[in-house]
């Protein structure tokens, strides 16, 4: 999957990522390498998601999310927490994995068949299928959008009923979450 620097630009949740650390860093009162240090990255990481040229990965944004004492999704979007839960970067990860296989399993391709239905090459499709992958932002989010799911669903962090009689609420037991 090729994602552009447009792509980039485009994303809402990249530009709310870049707003909310921008806010943070205003509030925060330190420097800007020592604010990226205190969230777990690099000054120029810092820099590349202000300006929303970075396409962090899901274990970068739970890392982000972790050290801020918040969970993921409100880093992402302003939305309430309804039935939202606040999961590891392994749990959504393993969610992840959990949604694609039962989307694979059910939908008759081979698997380079649905590895370009989702846009990953065929080593990838394994990773996720395994549940090692640890895919970025934006790639998530077009797994989600081809599989017909929301980011949430994807990720776990919102329950996804399959319409076959199969709801998986994720791999992981319901945690309040850590504010």
């Amino acid at each position: 999957m090729i994602i552009s620097i447009e792509d980039r630009l485009a994303s809402h949740y990249l530009e709310r990522l870049s707003k909310n650390l921008t806010a943070r860093l205003d509030r925060s009162g330190l420097k800007k390498p020592e604010f990226a240090a205190a969230i777990g990255m690099s000054g120029s990481q810092f820099r590349y998601i202000r300006a929303r040229v970075a396409n962090p990965t899901i274990r970068m944004l739970a890392t982000i999310a972790g050290n801020l004492e918040i969970p993921l999704y409100e880093l992402l979007e302003d939305a309430p927490l309804g039935d939202r839960r606040d999961l590891t970067a392994e749990e959504m990860i393993e969610a992840l994995s959990v949604v694609v296989k039962h989307k694979f399993d059910r939908s008759g391709m081979s698997n380079k068949e649905f590895a370009k239905f989702i846009a990953v090459s065929v080593p990838q499709f394994y990773l996720i299928l395994r549940g090692v992958s640890n895919p970025s932002l934006l790639a998530v989010e077009e797994i989600a959008k081809r599989v017909n799911v929301g980011i949430w669903q994807l990720l776990g962090v919102e329950p996804h009923d399959f319409g076959d009689d199969t709801t998986v609420r994720t791999v992981a037991s319901r945690r309040a979450p850590s504010h």
